[in-house]
């Protein structure tokens, strides 16, 4: 698999997790900047252990994804070296901005970033990103998600065909994220207890075990009439992480203390400091499948109408009965979904090739690109596994024409078993470190001989 592709006026690296790869909504946004960007465009996975293995100067600019995550710096320490150096235009897409942005500021600063994506919405942007901290950045605006490229339309078949009425996968967040987080678990776990007594057919869960990846969740989406649905985000601003290190430390001080009391102690005064309530990719994705929405009541940045697009649920539960009817109503349901659809995604307005072309003027803007450099086409061995319909890469640090999940070799077999083993471990771990370093290559090739 190839990396560089010479059709196109300049190149563009784009940096991603591929740990993240396993969400079918960030392969998608991964893949839509190459789809519909006006340049050539490579993938380099840039996290944790990742190194750069090729000099980024083959490229004229670099887009960093949002999967690699500037507050809990997951960049690789070679990656964030070589990026600070490059001389290139250098484009960040961030989310998950109520997450520490200060502390962010300082890596953004240090790699030299020129362009930011930001979902914050206009009012709150300075505040996120104070401008003496990064007087030279450009801020641009964007959505969490789009129309995906790829949607399985096949899939969606008439609301009177489907077998729920209502489904939903969320998670637990943590007790710092507040309201808007509680609410992902709390409207699952209520309208699961609404749906059983009223023996309305359901599929809700909330908990990390039944998560649904990969295109299997367009599979989920598609077995239901509605997908019930909260606002993206959260209305508190963690600055420096001050919030979520008060909630540990109480935590830890007083194990006894709800999660209810902790919220209120720690938590309830910083409440609504920002507001950050969004659409989510999820809810672009339900409209394209047409499969309705039953909605907290929110703004979802003003894409998408209560009762004309979707059923608005209050947050007390007070209009319950009324949505539960709305849902029986399979006629009047199908004519919201055709309208949320005719509205949201046949107009175009929310497609990914809109953001891209953003993304390119922002390069094409900037007053470090130059001419387009010299093309020197890099190659990378990946291999298929063809059961599980998956790529990974045999040289993992080069860059690729596709985001692929990086997957390890297996660990070597185990030098020592049984009882020899067990008095192994009881030596110390700063003892046993240096010693396999310094023993376990000799001894793999003994072994290995006597073997054959």
């Amino acid at each position: 698999m190839h990396s560089v592709i010479q059709t196109r006026s300049h190149s563009i690296l784009v940096l991603y997790d591929p740990n993240a790869l396993a969400t079918e909504f960030v392969r998608q946004h991964l893949m839509a900047i190459q789809r519909h960007s006006r340049h050539d465009v490579a993938y380099a996975a840039a996290t944790f252990d990742c190194k750069a293995d090729f000099p980024l100067e083959l490229f004229d600019a670099l887009v960093i994804h949002f999967s690699v995550r500037m507050p809990f710096e997951t960049m690789s320490p070679s990656f964030v070296e070589l990026v600070s150096r490059f001389s290139g235009p250098k484009v960040l897409l961030i989310q998950d901005e109520y997450d520490m942005p200060r502390k962010a500021c300082a890596l953004i600063r240090k790699l030299g970033v020129d362009t930011i994506f930001t979902t914050v919405p206009k009012p709150f942007v300075e505040k996120f990103y104070p401008p003496d901290e990064l007087p030279n950045v450009r801020f641009r605006s964007c959505l969490t998600g789009y129309v995906p490229d790829e949607l399985p339309f096949e899939l969606a078949t008439p609301l009177a065909e489907r077998r729920l009425w209502l489904a939903y996968r969320g998670r637990r967040l943590p007790i710092w994220y507040g309201q808007l987080g509680f609410e992902k678990s709390t409207i699952a776990q209520r309208m699961k207890a609404e749906c059983a007594a009223r023996n309305v057919p359901h599929d809700i869960e909330w908990e990390e075990d039944k998560r649904v990846n990969g295109s299997a969740w367009f599979t989920f989406m598609t077995d239901t009439r509605a997908m019930l649905g909260t606002e993206s985000g959260a209305n508190i601003m963690d600055a420096w992480g001050d919030i979520r290190s008060g909630v540990l430390a109480m935590a830890k001080e007083q194990p006894d203390l709800s999660d209810d009391e902790l919220y209120r102690r720690v938590v309830a005064p910083h409440e609504n400091n920002v507001s950050m309530g969004q659409m989510s990719p999820k809810i672009f994705e339900a409209i394209g499948l047409k499969t309705g929405l039953v909605l907290f009541e929110g703004s979802y940045s003003n894409v998408i109408k209560p009762d004309e697009h979707y059923i608005p649920l209050r947050k007390d539960y007070r209009n319950l009965d009324d949505v539960l009817k709305r849902l029986a109503d399979v006629p009047s349901l199908q004519k919201m979904v055709d309208r949320a659809y005719h509205d949201v995604i046949l107009g175009g307005a929310y497609g990914y090739h809109r953001f891209v072309s953003d993304i390119d003027e922002a390069i094409e803007q900037a007053s470090t690109l130059g001419p387009p450099r010299e093309r020197r086409p890099t190659f990378a061995l990946v291999r298929i596994d063809a059961q599980q319909q998956s790529w990974s890469a045999v040289t993992p640090h080069l860059p690729l024409t596709a985001p692929i999940e990086l997957r390890s070799p297996p660990p070597p077999p185990r030098l020592l078993t049984g009882r020899a083993r067990d008095l192994w471990l009881l030596v110390p771990e700063k003892v046993r470190t240096p010693l396999s370093a310094l023993l376990g290559p000799s001894a793999r090739r003994i072994k290995a001989r006597y073997r054959q």
